[in-house]
């Protein structure tokens, strides 16, 4: 008989199946084997059988029994050929010890001799539990290799490499095709489909609007961008991101694609930030937050970076230091991203003790606003983003005429925005747990209304205004 496994390796959250061959049923009065090399699902108690039994350090000990089965026991020896590049020795017929002696079919043997379990490919399994389930559950029956075409299909990023044959696994790692870009004329220039690889939703939806970044899609299609290429950066990438960015939006605008797979443009992004480097799900903010910071330091026009310190403004004019906040910054960064991308916010700190202020001017890519806890225009997120708060004990800022930590008094306000200004909405809160002091994380699902067109935000600015902005 054949069954369907979960792999042993796989999570919970995304379970993979095998299919098991039975090689040997168990009864319900034997004892529970243990049942390692498998993905454990149900819970577990300890079993007080008043058994004295010790392991070689003298500890006791003690048997578990699953919590969750009602006392059913009875357990199945599974074979799963896919799992056998997880085993170290090469898997033997569980048969084979006992076939000449009892019943030749080991399903139906009362004996209560067991066969060597070989996990993981050879292991034993709950028969009630959740790690099996009836054949063809999750997986699909098999075709006839007669009735299996392979599909031919190209990289979309560089069209003159050979074709790439998507064919039929062997079964070792499931069965499944590999998603490429498919040719085709899209509905309008520059609306291209993108396919999910894995769980990359967070990576399509930020491409897809930087896509519509009007300066700088147009900055890389005309190759504007390889003027300024810094392949020697150290934080950079060796100008990869640049490059792997600019043959996305190539191919995205070159109406020869209906759907794209932004395979390479996730890959190379991968190589310079290793934690998108899976298949896993991820912000789409710290995705956009690495992306942008690649692309600025492959472009970046500076080629040796001076030492330059912070400017402290406290006593003087929010002109002057905002100015050579600004000349600073740019002695270290100069690229297309800080020319449209990137604006300064002016932030003030007040210490309740003895009334000491800090005033600085920051370079931000991004603002990150709170919302608030009902639904309610941008505008409101705004607000709050821009009124006086009282930090907290873990956010105290150290006083240099005090000498210590203080809750201080903060205020930032907008000194000038960028000609893209990109706008996160802080959806998750966390409180800490009062019984057990863990950190609780819960999604804000109020709607934030905001204008498609026309954003108004010289109510929240103040640095200079221009009228026709």
């Amino acid at each position: 008989d054949e069954v369907e496994v979960r792999e042993a390796s796989s999570l919970v959250q995304r379970p993979k199946w095998f299919r098991g061959i039975v090689k040997y049923v168990g009864r319900e009065e034997d004892e529970i084997r243990d049942m390692e090399g498998g993905a454990v699902l149900e819970a577990f108690e300890e079993a007080d059988d008043g058994s004295s039994e010790q392991d070689e350090s003298g500890a006791k000990i003690v048997k578990k029994t699953p919590l969750l089965l009602l006392n059913r026991r009875r357990q199945i020896l599974l074979e799963i050929p896919q799992e056998n590049f997880n085993s170290t020795s090469p898997v033997i017929s569980p048969t084979s010890s006992y076939s000449n002696n009892h019943d030749s079919s080991p399903i139906n043997n009362p004996t209560p001799d067991s066969p060597i379990a070989q996990p993981p490919a050879l292991r034993w399994v709950s028969l009630y539990g959740e790690e099996i389930c009836e054949l063809y559950t999750h997986l699909q029956p098999q075709k006839p290799l007669s009735e299996s075409t392979p599909a031919t299909v190209r990289y979309a990023h560089d069209p003159k490499q050979a074709p790439v044959e998507v064919l039929k696994t062997n079964g070792m790692h499931g069965k499944g095709f590999v998603r490429e870009s498919l040719r085709g004329i899209p509905p309008a220039p520059g609306s291209v489909g993108l396919h999910n690889l894995g769980n990359s939703c967070f990576l399509n939806s930020i491409i897809q609007c930087l896509n519509q970044f009007e300066p700088l899609t147009q900055y890389f299609l005309k190759g504007l961008y390889k003027n300024d290429l810094n392949k020697k950066n150290p934080l950079g990438s060796g100008g990869n991101v640049a490059m792997a960015y600019a043959m996305f939006l190539n191919d995205v605008w070159g109406g020869e694609y209906s759907t794209i797979a932004p395979r390479k443009l996730k890959q190379t992004v991968a190589n310079f930030a290793p934690q998108f480097n899976n298949c896993y799900q991820h912000d789409s903010q710290e995705f956009c937050s690495f992306l942008m910071d690649g692309l600025h330091e492959d472009l970046n026009r500076v080629i040796e970076k001076p030492y330059v310190e912070d400017m402290e403004g406290a006593g003087l004019r929010d002109e002057v230091v905002a100015m050579e906040t600004w000349k600073r910054h740019l002695l270290r960064h100069d690229s297309v991203v800080v020319d449209d991308c990137q604006g300064m916010h002016r932030s003030h700190l007040t210490c309740p003790d003895c009334g000491h202020e800090s005033l600085k001017f920051d370079v931000y890519s991004t603002i990150s606003l709170p919302v608030l806890d009902s639904e309610g225009p941008l505008s409101d997120c705004l607000k709050q983003f821009t009124s006086m708060e009282q930090l907290d004990e873990e956010n105290a800022w150290f006083c240099s005429k005090c000498k210590k930590h203080v809750c201080a008094k903060k205020l930032i306000t907008l000194w000038s925005t960028p000609d893209i200004l990109i706008l996160h909405l802080k959806r998750f809160k966390f409180n800490t747990c009062n019984k057990n002091g863990r950190l609780l994380r819960s999604k804000v699902e109020h709607k934030v209304n905001f204008p498609v067109d026309g954003l108004d935000m010289s109510p929240f600015m103040v640095g200079p205004v221009d009228k026709d902005a």
